[in-house]
């Protein structure tokens, strides 16, 4: 059946943008060409380190359409029974069986599939994929092929495809099979450049009680490079939602008091910058950039 789309496209990327979320030029066109695909499954693997902004990406998107989003996160010990069945701990734990078995969440995409449209579908997003075995792949890809949801033998469920957009997502801890990869629009997410980051946490963070100050911004920035800083000699980046967190907490320690020395602000960057806080102790013994962001932080924001 050919489709015909009515979606805007540049009204739905406007729409992210409004609602704070960053797109580079390669987001917008992996987005453009996927919300104005017509037959076939849409569907693309998205790339990156942690913290680059993947998972939030379809957040954003089912916003933008006004869309219901369906979200899994897979970890080490996810299997392919993950994607079709769900479990009822309380009822297994009380050895309910009949009751213990729950739809998984492709099931819940196959029912969510009848009532969307192929303008407003719906959003799924499976996160971290690189994490489960290469079965979970064999098995994703043959639901993205047919449509095809194994409840229970003999018993299935069908995505309407065109109605749905799959994300999926990947750490890059192991390599996936070619046979996915080659099936799916691939997009690599690079981190965010300094100025944006810092652009977008002192935003967020301007809206908190307390951190109304135009002169946040400066905190932020110079939190920023310290930080940053500290995870690049540990050969990773900080995430906007790192910073946001690692200023808050600033903050907050110095309106409390409890924030009196370079000491304290080495400790509180060691702990949200490196990958271990023992490890960011160290990285940060004697880096005197720590001694203007505990001056600033005090100009700033004055103890009572």
């Amino acid at each position: 059946m050919e489709l015909t789309m009515s979606i805007s496209v540049k009204s739905v990327l406007e729409r992210m943008r409004t609602e704070g979320y960053y797109l580079r030029e390669q987001e917008e066109l992996a987005l453009g060409g996927l919300l104005s695909q017509t037959g076939g499954v849409r569907a693309m693997l998205i790339e990156g380190l942690p913290g680059a902004g993947k998972s939030a990406l379809g957040e954003y998107l089912a916003k933008a359409l006004n869309s219901q989003l369906l979200f899994l996160l897979f970890h080490a010990w996810s299997d392919s029974d993950e994607l079709f069945t769900g479990v009822d701990v309380v009822a297994a734990v009380a050895g309910e069986a009949e009751n213990a078995r729950l739809p998984g969440i492709l099931a819940h995409v196959a029912k969510a599939s009848r009532d969307a449209t192929p303008d407003k579908p719906v959003i799924v997003v499976l996160d971290e994929i690189d994490k489960t075995p290469e079965r979970v792949e064999n098995l994703l890809l043959d639901v993205l092929q047919t449509g095809r949801v194994p409840l229970k033998p003999g018993v299935h469920d069908t995505i309407v495809l065109d109605n749905v957009v799959f994300l999926i997502t990947s750490n890059g801890m192991r390599p996936l099979s070619d046979a996915l990869s080659r099936r799916l629009r691939r997009l690599y997410m690079k981190p965010l450049p300094a100025g944006k980051v810092i652009e977008l946490v002192t935003g967020w963070l301007q809206t908190k009680e307390g951190f109304e100050k135009p002169e946040l911004k400066g905190v932020v920035k110079v939190a920023y490079a310290v930080a940053n800083d500290v995870a690049n000699r540990e050969g990773t980046f900080l995430s906007p939602q790192e910073l946001s967190r690692l200023v808050e907490e600033l903050v907050n320690l110095r309106l409390q008091d409890q924030l009196s020395c370079t000491r304290n602000v080495r400790y509180v960057v060691a702990g949200w910058a490196a990958k271990s806080a023992a490890k960011g102790i160290e990285l940060t013994k004697n880096d005197r950039t720590m001694d203007g962001l505990w001056g600033l932080l005090k100009q700033t924001f004055p103890v009572k």
